[in-house]
């Protein structure tokens, strides 16, 4: 500190200087981590968040990054203190699972890793993929920290793929893979319950002419 005196001595008045270094090097750290993290959060292809439900019942989202617009086209406002409008954008036969999966993370604290379709304004019908560790808040609310992502293109491939295996590329209808299939699980089925099936063939005669005739199509 430095002390300033008038002509007689008497004080005046003082300056005191401080070193500030560390605390300027600690705010610069800060500065550095958070827009890290929010360039992070920009450029993944999902959307972080924070999912709360409240002990009266209520859903909020604290926090999510800016790529909640592409997975559930809202923006980080419009959901912060209310997720209603999220949960009414799961598709209508998913909704069930979805918050049955929620109740049950809420419940024994376990990871929510659930996959369930939206129905989005621009996108139209799409799957998500979403991950979250939940804790138990001192007001007896839980929070979630996730991700969620687009699974579409995998659900796409999946199904092409399933239909290639048990669906005739010509026709659509059931191939004999799935048959042998179906067959097996109903064999197991009685196995379990002491009941009893029957095999049906049909046959279509002469079915080769109209082929022929006709075409396949």
């Amino acid at each position: 500190s430095v002390l300033y005196k008038d002509e007689d001595g008497q004080p005046m008045g003082s300056f005191v200087f401080r070193d500030i270094t560390e605390r300027e090097q600690w705010a610069l750290r800060l500065k550095q981590s958070l827009d890290l993290l929010d360039n992070l959060t920009r450029r993944v292809p999902g959307v972080l968040y924070q999912f709360q439900r409240h002990p009266d019942g209520r859903f909020t989202m604290p926090f999510a990054s800016e790529g909640i617009w592409s997975i559930w086209e809202h923006h980080p406002a419009d959901v912060a203190e209310s997720a209603d409008r999220l949960i009414a954008r799961v598709h209508p036969e998913d909704r069930e699972a979805f918050e049955v999966a929620i109740d049950l993370s809420a419940e024994q604290l376990t990871p929510w890793h659930h996959e369930f379709r939206v129905v989005l304004p621009l996108q139209g019908e799409r799957w998500r993929l979403g991950d979250a560790m939940p804790e138990r808040l001192p007001d007896g609310s839980v929070l979630w920290h996730g991700f969620i992502s687009d699974i579409s293109e995998r659900k796409a491939s999946e199904e092409h793929t399933h239909r290639l295996a048990y669906f005739d590329a010509l026709t659509g209808l059931p191939n004999r893979r799935m048959l042998v299939d179906r067959i097996t699980h109903a064999l197991a089925s009685a196995q379990r319950t002491g009941q009893f099936g029957a095999l049906m063939f049909l046959d279509l005669d002469h079915f080769k002419h109209i082929n022929d005739a006709r075409g396949h199509s």
